[in-house]
């Protein structure tokens, strides 16, 4: 990322005695005593590297092997089940709720007040002992959890219009069956936490939960230069590891003849929360040379006047030129100045063989899976082709292909993108010298069985030949930025780490 900063954007926002920090509201006070009292162990013990600490109602699980361990929840003990911490815009107060089926707006009566689950046939999972019924992403409001009943059949089923003003009816197949959500379970049933704010680290804090019973969970960074949450991640490759704002825009052209003033298309699919206030940044990629792009993120400024001219970069004999190349449609936005963002880097903890890895920047950190030392990878816990949950890499796709263009020689190999001389998968992840297939069939639909495959010896463009309908036709890739190796066999299933879930 280039050093510079051309306009840092800061959203902090006063109102009494709370800080709206971008679109979370926090009490100041509570960060302070929240730190006083994990000083003073709470009485449940200290908060652990992982910054998550068990409560007397809350205890964390973690999956782990060896001397290695990840939190995965916390279990309710009052309540008898697994439960995480739900957090949404504008909140400060935040509630161990339990896994549900999500609603998708159905209900039993004509006033569109009882939610109701359809059944599914053939799946593999547990029926599920809730229904779980979201209040609008940028609401005030918390998701309402609903227990729900044995499956009925009913005539009609219910749904509000789009404009959510009017309940309709929908009649129903005989055939089809319905579990009623019988009782709304009150939020003071759940265990009750508190956002606070960590105060180390010049330029990153850490957002977390603290439970009312002492528990506690690290909930991710928040930028204190510009004023929001960040996300410590190596999504956005290009960046590096960066704790990147919420990222809601791309850019779509330039607004001056300079090409210096990007314009930007929203895009709300990238984020939900996307809708719910300020703080908006864009991802814009510059070029300074053909093939070299310099990613840039830029803050969100207002709609583009329309129509006005949009200019695009080419190059004429390698030389970059600027030119016009249309015009401004409605849903473009200008840009009111880039920002540097946080830089972060990618650590090992303390263990033996399988050690957890952590993204850090500046005091805040977020787990980031495991790295088995004896194999040279990092991996992830899933279930192995044995039946048992090891900690398994991730590895390029595997695929039919020839060896010779009449396609007469079956082949199976893998392709995965190179980066700065590195595998990676599509969102940018290291992946270690193997491929990998997950098997989602009927036998192992409830979780996916990873088998992982040795490779061998990497091809050239030209030795591949793929049937696209019917005709034998090579297969092309660019060795500079693709990688391409024969799949050799399976690797036996314990040559990897055992892996364990486990209550504190």
């Amino acid at each position: 990322m280039p050093g510079r900063v051309v306009q840092v954007v800061h959203d902090d926002v006063r109102e009494g005695t709370m800080v709206v920090v971008g679109n979370r509201v926090i009490q100041p006070a509570l960060a302070a005593a929240a730190l006083a009292a994990a000083a003073c162990g709470n009485g449940v013990g200290d908060v652990g590297e992982d910054g998550v600490r068990s409560g007397t109602r809350l205890r964390a699980t973690y999956v782990g092997g060896g001397q290695a361990r990840q939190f995965t929840g916390f279990f309710d003990q009052q309540r008898g089940e697994p439960c995480a911490f739900e957090t949404k815009p504008r909140q400060n107060d935040a509630y161990c709720l339990p896994a549900g089926e999500r609603s998708s707006g159905d209900f039993l009566d004509p006033a569109c007040t009882r939610p109701a689950l359809a059944v599914r046939v053939g799946a593999c999972e547990p029926a599920p002992t809730y229904l779980t019924v979201p209040p609008d992403v940028c609401g005030a409001e918390v998701t309402r959890i609903w227990e729900l009943g044995a499956p009925i059949h009913v005539p009609m089923i219910y749904r509000f219009h789009d404009d959510l003003s009017t309940c309709a009816g929908i009649a129903q197949p005989d055939d089809a069956m319905w579990r009623p959500g019988i009782t709304e379970v009150p939020l003071r049933d759940f265990a009750h936490a508190r956002m606070g704010i960590t105060a180390e680290g010049p330029r990153l804090r850490t957002l977390y939960v603290e439970g009312d019973d002492g528990s506690r969970q690290d909930l991710g960074a928040l930028d204190t230069e510009l004023g929001i949450d960040c996300k410590l991640t190596a999504e956005y490759i290009d960046l590096g590891l960066t704790c990147h704002p919420r990222i809601c825009a791309f850019g779509s052209g330039w607004a001056d003849a300079s090409c210096t003033v990007p314009l930007v298309r929203f895009d709300a699919s990238q984020d939900p929360t996307c809708v719910c206030g300020p703080s908006h940044y864009a991802w814009v990629t510059t070029q300074s040379a053909i093939g070299e792009g310099i990613p840039r993120v830029f803050k969100i400024g207002p709609p583009a006047e329309t129509p006005a001219s949009v200019y695009t970069v080419g190059f004429l004999d390698a030389t970059r030129v600027c030119q016009r190349n249309g015009v401004t449609a409605g849903d473009m936005f200008t840009t009111s100045g880039e920002v540097e963002v946080a830089l972060a880097g990618r650590t090992m903890l303390a263990g033996g063989r399988l050690r957890p890895v952590v993204i850090a920047g500046d005091g805040a950190r977020v787990p980031d899976g495991f790295h088995d030392t004896a194999l040279g990878f990092d991996c992830t816990p899933m279930r192995a082709r044995d039946q048992v949950r090891r900690c398994l890499p991730g590895g390029g796709p595997v695929g039919p292909f020839y060896l010779d263009a009449a396609c007469t020689t079956p082949v199976t190999a893998s392709e995965v993108w190179v980066h700065d001389g590195v595998r990676r998968s599509a969102q940018g992840k290291p992946l270690a010298m193997v491929a990998t297939t997950d098997d989602y069939s009927e036998a192992s639909a409830c979780e996916p069985v990873r088998t992982v495959y040795e490779l061998g010896e990497r091809l050239s463009p030209g030795q591949l030949y793929t049937d696209v309908s019917t005709t034998c036709r090579p297969y092309v890739w660019d060795p500079t930025f693709s990688e391409v190796h024969l799949v050799v066999q399976a690797l036996p299933s314990d040559r990897f780490v055992e892996m364990s879930e486990f209550t504190e």
